[in-house]
């Protein structure tokens, strides 16, 4: 003996059982649905779709973006923007400044061993010079030394560019005045020039790109 049971009246011509998901007998207008359109609509998504929009809604047509990734069109939101990148020039000049100043710390050395063995023997108004020359040193090393780690550590950091830009001035400044005190007492020397000038110019010069940065 069979157990089918017919289908309840004015469901003739619909397929019987039902998909799963679909409501049976399907309430008018919603059967059968359109082609291309799933059934029932899912969550959230209106039905039937509004004339000349596909269904389902495309990513970029009001489906919520990927975390971190902003709407097509619009600009990183705030705390989402790209880091700035590291200036590179900025930052080798910065680590040769710092080499720099530990070879001229042990060339200060040096004149400070030399200095004192000479006290022991020699006094008057040499000594004294000769001890100011080895203050000026360190002074200047202590000085550079400390530009060329404050330029490492920003050089990706735009908002400290106008700050390393001045003190680059003052140390181009600085070794002018030291090439033209040398030129004055033992004659001009285009090496010691450039090899004194160089680096200052290139550390201020990275810095000056690393502040444009900011605009």
């Amino acid at each position: 003996m069979s157990s089918f049971t017919p289908p309840p009246d004015g469901a003739q011509g619909q397929p019987y059982p039902p998909q799963p998901g679909q409501p049976f007998p399907p309430q008018p207008g919603q059967f059968p649905p359109q082609q291309g359109q799933p059934f029932p609509p899912q969550p959230g998504q209106p039905f039937p779709p509004q004339p000349g929009q596909p269904f389902p809604p495309q990513p970029a047509q009001g489906m919520p973006p990927q975390p971190g990734q902003p709407f097509p069109g619009q600009p990183y939101p705030q705390g989402y923007a790209p880091a700035p990148q590291r200036n590179q020039l900025l930052w080798i000049a910065s680590l040769l400044m710092i080499i720099g100043a530990g070879v001229l710390l042990l060339f200060a050395l040096l004149l400070i061993a030399g200095a004192a063995a000479l006290s022991s023997q020699y006094s008057g108004a040499e000594i004294g010079l000769l001890w100011a020359v080895i203050l000026v040193l360190l002074v200047g090393i202590a000085f550079q030394l400390f530009i060329g780690i404050q330029g490492i550590k920003n050089a990706a950091n735009p908002h400290k560019g106008d700050f390393l830009f001045k003190m680059g001035c003052v140390v181009v400044g600085i070794q002018l005045v030291g090439v033209i005190v040398n030129s004055v007492s033992s004659g001009f020397n285009a090496w010691t020039a450039i090899v004194g000038l160089a680096l200052p110019i290139l550390f201020t010069y990275g810095a000056y790109q690393l502040k444009n940065q900011l605009h």
